[in-house]
């Protein structure tokens, strides 16, 4: 009655890893129709047997197998379950020895699906690293990332750029089309400069319309070719909204990063 209502998965093994018993919670969770799908069965077989990415587990590899067979006690062990629709769930569990009459007869291991909590883990680690409008990097990332450029190049005999990006006519395009317009111009601005980029490059937006740039392993001799390029990326084209064209200026300041 006890594993009926509570609603964490519930199961028992012996020490070989067989499932003695398992609560409706938990056959629901792993997508079973009933408990006798499952009894009987080698949990690891059955819903442990391989990593998040879908490459198979060793047996001997198996963490939750070890605690199976030396009845160890662990508490907010994270790891996956496989449905029966071969769907990896992400699940926080606990490891329990299972003792009748003083002996120990295997393991129960009560389990839940976290798989909310990581999805709002990941989405604060996004939020704390872009920004909200343009969806490029922010600054407290892109500070991070230049610390760690310039002590990569103390390491080596290359050089790398900082560029500095201000869009010129943002203020007067944002007091007089309105919010909504420089809003549309800094996220044209964002993939104008995206579209300049390598992939072992860095961008992000420092704030107002205030962009910064990391072009790693290149050479100074090609600062002019490297900055104007971006220029001409950005200004090549007018900025149309509201029925309006603006004309884009910018301003680039270079840094040399070595």
């Amino acid at each position: 009655g006890i594993l009926s209502s509570v609603g964490d998965g519930v199961y028992g093994v012996d020490a070989d890893g067989h499932i003695l018993f398992i609560n409706p919670a938990a056959v629901d969770i792993l997508g079973y129709a009933s408990p006798d799908d499952l009894v009987g069965r080698s949990a690891f077989e059955t819903f442990h047997y391989a990593f998040e990415d879908g490459t198979p587990m060793p047996r001997g590899a198996s963490f939750l197998n070890q605690c199976y067979a030396n009845g160890s006690q662990v508490p907010a062990w994270q790891t996956v379950f496989w449905t029966a629709s071969k769907r990896a769930v992400p699940i926080e569990c606990t490891v329990y020895p299972m003792k009748v009459d003083g002996e120990r007869q295997g393991s129960v291991v009560a389990f839940r699906d976290v798989s909310a909590r990581r999805m709002l883990e990941e989405e604060l680690r996004w939020q704390a690293e872009h920004d909200a409008l343009t969806k490029l990097h922010n600054r407290a990332w892109f500070e991070t990332q230049l610390e760690q450029e310039i002590a990569r190049l103390k390491r080596t005999e290359q050089t790398s750029l900082l560029l500095f990006v201000d869009v010129d006519r943002f203020k007067y395009i944002n007091d007089t089309a309105g919010h909504s317009a420089g809003d549309q111009l800094l996220l044209e601005v964002s993939m104008r400069l995206k579209s300049r980029l390598r992939a072992s490059d860095h961008l992000a937006r420092m704030g107002g319309d205030e962009y910064a740039v990391i072009l790693r392993n290149v050479s100074v001799d090609d600062v002019q070719m490297l900055a104007d390029g971006f220029r001409k990326a950005l200004t090549a084209a007018p900025f149309s909204y509201g029925g309006k064209s603006y004309r884009i200026t910018v301003s680039i300041g270079v840094a040399r990063l070595d």
